[in-house]
């Protein structure tokens, strides 16, 4: 749609650059996901490292 835009009403502006590289992107945004789950489930059931110190 933002393409179709770009071409209909400014034709002399350049494309913008194809992102290459979406499957390195894909891992670190899963694995940061997991990560915050697995933290999620960590204080829900009590075994957070703040629970460590007491």
């Amino acid at each position: 749609m933002f393409n179709w835009l770009r071409l209909a009403f400014f034709p002399h502006i350049p494309a913008p650059p194809q992102l290459a590289g979406t499957e390195t992107l894909m891992t670190v945004l899963l694995s940061m996901l997991g990560l915050g789950g697995l933290r999620t489930v960590e204080k829900l059931k009590g075994v957070s490292r703040e629970k460590w110190r007491e």
